[in-house]
């Protein structure tokens, strides 16, 4: 059975047989590229110049010629029209900390205008309108001070979004939705600038199931004038079924752009399929097992693993996954990179951020530094494992709270000497003063940077860890750097929890690359990184509702009646998407695991996805052919353990020490013994017989045994 990028492949090449050098594919993500140059090469037996593989923000940058700026970049450009519209109103403006949440759900709001060409100022005078009839009072009292505000904000909307698209169009620069309104605006304008400014004799668009308004004016511009083929994949199972949601931008794109969306497959009607529907215990479990079901696989010489899919609908699940997969030799590739959050770098980055929130007079409270200085980053450093012993003894001694450089200078200098310089070169950026200033923060992480960068000039051959933390702690240099130069341009970040909220907000968004293979080994992707791509074996995690489909997640401003009426998608569009992406992932495959967890704790207090619910009551009702089975997973969540009894003989020299301490006036037996006598006997005889005690913690206040 051909995939879907060969019957491309195969229709790009009959369709062009003088050459693919004017040819352009567009994709929607950049994952089909690899495959499809594959299939292309698989068909040439002689060079050939492959085609121009694009996305579709290169034909939208093409068009526009202006440039797509970053959300931060855009945060501070709208805050700065913020502060004009308050100067003109004559009102003060808050810190732009307090702005932030605000700024986020307005930004999004726009770009969803502007990408589905809606009427701007109608939709925000609607709003307005909207909000008002909500504060109107029936027995005609006066809007309060706080009613006033908050009607004079909707009321500013349409200005805010009038004035950041003046902003930015001075200065060539666009976000996401706005350039691509502007580029479908344009080729509304005139047709010939697809030919003058694209310059393709032919341009396929692939895979665009669902397209925006501006997505679809480009394309369908590009059609009438010769040039533009869409190709989409779907099934005829739900393309022909009006009740299937899955189906429902397929039927609307035969609608649109009529003829040129051919027919579809059945493959779902033809091909024999097994599904398993395993109900987990917990998400730890769901990763488990799908290590289990690799190695199965694994232990199938004929299995080809570039055909084996591991989906993530839940992409924190990627660590435990990683953890339980088997050892294997044709490798792993990780298409959905590393969340940044998850890495040693971004651990220490918090850590500092408390380290300095909870200073004071120039020192640090004992918990932070203790925990700065056990950082496993910072260990790879200095690589000294004393230092924390050294410390938590000082603290036995001294009982300080908060300390100063100099306590730690002294649990520096202790160490030999050599060392003791390394040691300070790592701890002298962070301790030497207790600065809050983000202008000191932000030098001391670059400092880092930049100790760490000189560590790993030195490896010659770095394993793959050593690799991945290179990569980490690029992308923390791409954060740090980033942020120095909006402050250096703007001085909005002028506290430590403004600092912090715009790094949380960018380590969020940042991923750290994996190199891989994308053609060869065992593929983890997440859900819409399998759009265009087909696989045989599917494992598919967290099939869960609430996670599969999403539901109504998100924030807006716009209410649901005023998205409807003005044509911007709501949950509905959005879970109709997750249902094509489902059914369209499945449509040739032979061998799928759906997991989801049970766990009533987690997020769809452990309901199965409504996806699940269709394919047993309706896929199954349809074709005999397709095996369904329900597999229950049990195991303890908390794991299991092994009782481990130990025993002590009550030698003559043991027996002698207990007599001796009861015996003993000024010792003898408290009442504290007994009692730790009667829950552990064994931690009694560490404590009491052996002598052996942990160090008591270091306590802010005074215990009752020290207030006796």
């Amino acid at each position: 059975m051909s995939t879907f990028l060969q019957k491309i492949a195969q229709q790009i090449v009959d369709e062009n047989p003088n050459g693919l050098l004017d040819v352009a594919v567009v994709f929607n993500n950049w994952r089909p590229s690899q495959f499809l140059t594959k299939e292309l090469t698989a068909l040439h037996r002689e060079p050939f110049f492959l085609p121009s593989i694009l996305r579709m923000d290169d034909i939208v940058s093409t068009l526009c010629k202006c440039e797509t700026v970053p959300h931060e970049f855009l945060l501070y450009e709208l805050y700065r029209t913020h502060v004009k519209l308050n100067e003109t109103k004559g009102e003060p403006t808050e810190p732009f900390e307090d702005f932030l949440s605000t700024a986020e759900v307005m930004l999004s709001d726009f770009s969803e205008v502007d990408l589905y060409m809606a009427d701007a100022q109608g939709l925000f005078d609607n709003l307005y309108e909207l909000k008002s009839i909500g504060e109107w009072s029936i027995e005609g009292k006066p809007h309060s001070d706080f009613q006033e505000r908050y009607l004079d904000f909707y009321h500013s909307l349409y200005t805010y979004y009038t004035e950041l698209r003046a902003n930015l169009s001075k200065q060539n620069k666009a976000y996401s939705g706005m350039a691509y309104r502007m580029a479908a605006e344009k080729v509304s304008e005139s047709s010939d600038c697809i030919k003058n400014e694209l310059k393709f004799q032919k341009i396929y668009f692939v895979g665009f199931n669902v397209t925006s308004r501006s997505e679809s004016v480009i394309i369908k511009k590009c059609i009438e004038a010769g040039i533009g083929r869409l190709i989409v994949d779907g099934d005829a199972y739900y393309f022909e079924n009006d009740d299937q949601e899955a189906g429902r931008f397929l039927r609307e794109n035969r609608k649109m752009f009529g003829s040129v969306i051919g027919n579809f497959e059945h493959n779902y009607r033809n091909l024999e399929r097994t599904i398993n529907i395993i109900d987990c215990p917990s998400d730890l479990m769901q990763a488990k097992y799908a290590g289990q079901l690799i190695e199965q696989q694994l232990s199938n010489k004929a299995v080809d693993l570039t055909r084996n899919a591991i989906i993530l609908a839940d992409e924190s699940l990627l660590i435990p996954v990683l953890n339980s997969l088997p050892a294997t030799n044709t490798g792993i590739n990780v298409t959905m990179g590393f969340p940044f959050e998850m890495t040693a770098i971004h651990a220490l980055a918090t850590k500092l951020f408390s380290l300095y929130r909870n200073a004071r007079d120039n020192t640090f409270y004992h918990q932070d530094v203790t925990s700065v200085i056990n950082d496993a980053f910072l260990f790879s450093l200095h690589n000294n494992n004393s230092l924390s012993k050294k410390l938590a003894q000082q603290q036995q001694t001294e009982k300080k709270v908060y300390l100063g450089w100099d306590d730690i200078l002294r649990i520096v200098d202790s160490a030999e000497a050599s060392l003791a310089r390394t040691i300070k070169q790592v701890f002298m950026p962070i301790f030497e003063t207790a600065d809050s200033h983000p202008v000191h923060l932000l030098e001391t992480f670059h400092q880092i940077v930049m100790l760490s960068s000189k560590q790993f000039v030195l490896i010659s051959k770095p394993t793959n860890q050593q690799t991945l933390e290179q990569e980490e702690l690029m992308t923390f240099h791409e954060i740090v750097e980033y942020i120095r130069s909006l402050q250096n341009e703007d001085h909005f970040i002028n506290n430590l929890p403004t600092l912090e909220k715009i790094y949380s907000r960018l380590a969020r968004r940042h991923k750290v690359t994996f190199k891989g293979e994308p053609l060869e080994g065992l593929q983890i992707l997440g859900m819409l990184e399998t759009r265009n791509i087909d696989f045989d074996n599917i494992t598919l995690l967290s099939v869960n509702e609430g996670t599969l489909p999403q539901g109504r997640s998100g924030s807006t401003l716009i209410p649901f009646t005023l998205k409807k009426a003005f044509g911007l998608p709501t949950f509905e569009e959005k879970d109709a998407i997750y249902a094509y992406h489902f059914y369209c992932m499945l449509q040739r495959a032979r061998n799928i695991n759906l997991l989801y967890s049970s766990d009533t704790d987690v997020s769809g207090k452990g309901e199965p996805s409504r996806f699940i619910l269709q394919i047993e009551r309706e896929l199954k009702s349809c074709f005999d052919h397709i095996n369904i089975n329900r597999i229950v997973v049990t195991g303890d969540k908390k794991g299991k353990t092994r009782n481990c009894d130990i025993e002590v003989a009550k030698t003559p020299e043991v027996m002698k020490k207990i007599i001796a301490k009861a015996t003993d006036a000024n010792q003898g037996l408290f009442p504290t013994s007994l009692t730790t006598y009667i829950s552990c006997p064994l931690k009694y005889y560490y404590h009491n017989v052996l002598g052996i005690r942990e160090d008591d913690d270091l306590s802010d206040d005074l215990n009752a045994a020290e207030l006796g």
